[in-house]
């Protein structure tokens, strides 16, 4: 039985009963569309809903979710988390998403940046949803992020409608989205003190957290890949705070990876 990406999309409860009616029929191989990591841990959770036993075959993220999802995790209680502010939507930075969510176990949400443009009342829900989901993911994981929604081309969403109806530029769209994904940064934080270090993506989105927090300046100390800087914050709320900020074209696939795994030696 194929799974297609429209059924994935209308959700864990429709895509259960879906999986559910295939297997009473007579299926025993559920071939599913997917995309993103999104779309994968929703064919889990399905699976999962649906009580379904299921043997996963790929080449070996899907069955990385699978395990997430059904090994019991070894609760997180002492310090030295790691914070990453993801907001680069270039093809790089994608692949460097997808092996980072396959390869680590981060608790992640993503900004859904239409809620950001569409209204500062809009705005302020999506930040306080995404901070909340940030700080229930961080009782059981060491690494967490927030990556902006744009990274998945097919939930990028256009400029145009908001450049017109606000009278802006693109810049000032590109700075509410910058300073939106800070403040999820900032709050998470200020929400959890065993967060020990942070790391973000895109030059823009290092700008306006390190703005926020009040760092007066950065001490480098190390190039952990080429272009990608480690070291300390100084001054502010949260100095002395390990750092790692990368821009969103640089590394290869694996890069997120290693600045997440030598962040977390560091601490």
């Amino acid at each position: 039985e194929t799974i297609h990406l429209d059924d994935i999309a209308k959700g864990i409860d429709s895509l259960a009963a879906r999986m559910g009616q295939a297997v009473k029929n007579g299926a025993r191989i559920l071939v599913c569309d997917s995309v993103t990591m999104e779309d994968m841990e929703t064919i889990v959770d399905a699976l999962l809903r649906a009580g379904i036993r299921f043997i996963p075959v790929d080449p070996g993220v899907f069955t990385a979710t699978a395990a997430k999802r059904v090994l019991p995790r070894r609760r997180v209680t002492g310090p030295g988390k790691v914070l990453m502010a993801i907001g680069s939507v270039n093809g790089v930075a994608r692949a460097q998403v997808k092996a980072l969510l396959g390869g680590l176990d981060v608790g992640h949400t993503y900004l859904e940046i239409g809620e950001v443009l569409e209204s500062p009342r809009r705005r302020e829900a999506e930040i306080c949803r995404a901070v909340d989901a940030l700080l229930a993911a961080a009782e059981d994981h060491e690494y967490l992020a927030v990556i902006g929604s744009g990274i998945d081309p097919a939930r990028r969403v256009p400029f145009e409608p908001y450049l017109e109806r606000d009278r802006c530029t693109v810049e000032d769209l590109s700075q509410i989205i910058n300073d939106a994904m800070a403040q999820v940064a900032l709050r998470a934080l200020r929400g959890n003190r065993e967060f020990r270090a942070i790391y973000s993506t895109g030059g823009d989105i290092s700008a306006a957290i390190n703005r926020q927090m009040g760092t007066a300046g950065l001490r480098l100390l190390d190039e952990v890949v080429p272009l990608a800087g480690y070291g300390e914050l100084l001054g502010g709320e949260f100095s002395g705070m390990k750092f790692i900020s990368k821009g969103g074209m640089v590394g290869d696939e694996q890069a997120m990876v290693t600045c997440a795994r030598y962040l977390r030696e560091k601490i």
